[in-house]
């Protein structure tokens, strides 16, 4: 709980885009804005299953995602 509250505040706050765990829960992925990696650390610290990550940290060059498109227009 303590760590879904967490990750819940990174996304309200924009810090994080997208989080997904497989079903397993034994991988996950986490697209986050950040300046470097220093600062995606600091942030991923403050859950109680840091220490438990074992993190590979990529700078994206493109994401694009169903989310950052214009909605469909309904016509009534």
């Amino acid at each position: 709980p303590k760590h879904r509250s967490i990750i819940s505040d990174l996304i309200l706050k924009g810090i994080i885009d997208s989080y997904a765990i497989s079903a397993e829960a034994g991988r996950g992925w986490i697209i986050m804005n950040a300046k470097d990696k220093t600062a995606i650390h600091t942030q991923l610290e403050r859950s109680p299953l840091y220490k438990y990550f074992e993190l590979e940290i990529d700078q994206l060059m493109i994401y694009d995602s169903q989310m950052y498109r214009f909605p469909k227009m309904v016509l009534n």
